[in-house]
C-alpha cells in the first residue's frame, strides 16, 4: 500500500488552495498593481485573509516568507543550473585542451630523453 501525502492529508489540497486564492493571489496584486489605492486594496484583502486564516495555521506574512524563500531558491537552483549548462562545454573543452598538451609533452620528454641517450653511445 503506498502512502502518500495526499492519504495522510486529505485536506491539504483544499487548504492549499485556500491560501493560494487568498494569500498569494493578494500578495501580488500588492506586488504588481501601480495605483496605490490598487495597491492598499490588495493590502487590506492581504490582511483580511490572514484574519480569516486564524491561529490554526502559519501567519499570514509566515506564508509569504516561505514563498519567497521557496522562490528564491528556485531561482538559485536555476542560475546554477543555467550556469552548469554554459560552462559545462567549456571546462570539457580545457579539460580536452589538457590531455593534448600532456600527451604531446610526454611524448616530446620521452623522444628527447631517449635522443639524449642515443648520443652519448654515438660520440664514442
Amino acid at each position: 500500500m503506498k502512502l502518500g501525502l495526499k492519504s495522510c492529508c486529505p485536506y491539504m489540497r483544499v487548504a492549499a488552495d485556500v491560501v493560494n486564492k487568498s494569500v498569494c493571489s493578494k500578495y501580488y496584486h500588492v506586488l504588481v498593481r501601480q495605483e496605490s489605492a490598487e495597491q492598499r486594496e490588495g493590502f487590506d484583502a492581504l490582511v483580511k485573509a490572514g484574519e480569516v486564516l486564524g491561529t490554526n495555521t502559519l501567519p499570514s506574512f509566515m506564508l509569504l516568507l516561505l514563498s519567497l524563500l521557496l522562490r528564491l531558491l528556485c531561482c538559485i537552483l536555476l542560475v546554477l543550473l543555467l550556469l552548469l549548462l554554459l560552462l559545462l562545454p567549456l571546462i570539457l573543452l580545457l579539460l580536452l585542451l589538457l590531455l593534448l598538451l600532456s600527451s604531446s609533452f610526454s611524448s616530446s620528454s620521452s623522444s628527447s630523453s631517449s635522443s639524449s641517450s642515443a648520443s652519448p653511445e654515438g660520440k664514442s
